[in-house]
């Protein structure tokens, strides 16, 4: 079950792309980004204009490398990249991260790997290497390659087992594969225990474990469990058809 991400591109009366907001906030935290935004304050815009009038501090950098993460102008961010990645000092071991992955993000594109499985391997067991597993997912996936994306969608879910939204997105996608489902049905369970106080989420996790447990021929447990995503959320009508699905197919046995 997927969600889909906002993207907010703010124009000034010139047309040129001031900046970008990427998914959901605190009405307070959107505000104060909306805020910085309208006077200008730490923009994509405003930044760039720094940095090519001559400002090319780490802290402009920085904040410029964190916006290139949204996709903006790639030309200009690969300048930006390539000034990190050359003068390395004065950078956290993030941002160093972030230049990185870039360059082995376009050598994906060559199909090239050996970059990003190093870049991996280098950090290992850091929190932002989630972006460069995902992009190896991602890369699979389009390869129609199961066997290598369940492997890093796996190895994803094993190094970040504390984040109840990765072990859902993997336990789901090992739905839509048929692999890994033994697996998928414990990390849904870990989902499931981490996100008590996110009942929205819980109950995306609550109906992935129910979809496992009917992809596994345990159709009683799948029925009972997405009643409990139902007592949740009672008119939700996905939910219902979820219900009404491993029901029909307990009928049909």
């Amino acid at each position: 079950m997927g969600q889909a991400i906002p993207l907010l591109v703010f124009l000034n009366n010139k047309g040129e792309e001031v900046d970008r907001v990427l998914g959901f906030y605190p009405s307070e935290e959107y505000l104060a980004m909306i805020t910085n935004i309208y006077n200008g304050i730490d923009t994509y815009l405003s930044l760039k204009s720094e940095y090519q009038s001559g400002n090319k501090s780490p802290s402009v950098i920085s904040k410029l490398s964190t916006k290139c993460k949204l996709d903006h102008d790639p030309d200009f961010c690969i300048e930006v990249y390539k000034e990190i990645a050359g003068t390395r000092n004065g950078f956290d071991n993030s941002m160093l991260f972030d230049a990185d992955l870039f360059f082995a993000s376009k050598s994906l594109d060559k199909d090239d790997t050996n970059p990003m499985l190093q870049l991996i391997k280098t950090h290992k067991g850091a929190d932002y290497t989630q972006d460069a597993y995902f992009l190896m997912i991602n890369y699979y996936r389009l390869k129609n390659d199961s066997v290598n994306e369940s492997t890093f969608f796996r190895e994803l879910s094993d190094s970040f087992n504390a984040d109840p939204s990765i072990l859902n997105q993997y336990a789901w996608r090992m739905t839509e594969l048929g692999i890994n489902l033994n697996d998928a049905l414990n990390k849904s369970n870990q989902a499931i225990a981490l996100s008590f106080d996110n009942t929205s989420l819980q109950t995306y996790i609550i109906d992935t474990k129910a979809e496992i447990l009917w992809m596994l021929g345990r159709i009683d447990e799948a029925i009972s469990t997405i009643d409990l995503a139902i007592d949740i959320n009672p008119n939700d009508e996905y939910l219902i058809e979820q219900r009404n699905k491993f029901s029909n197919f307990n009928e049909e046995e």
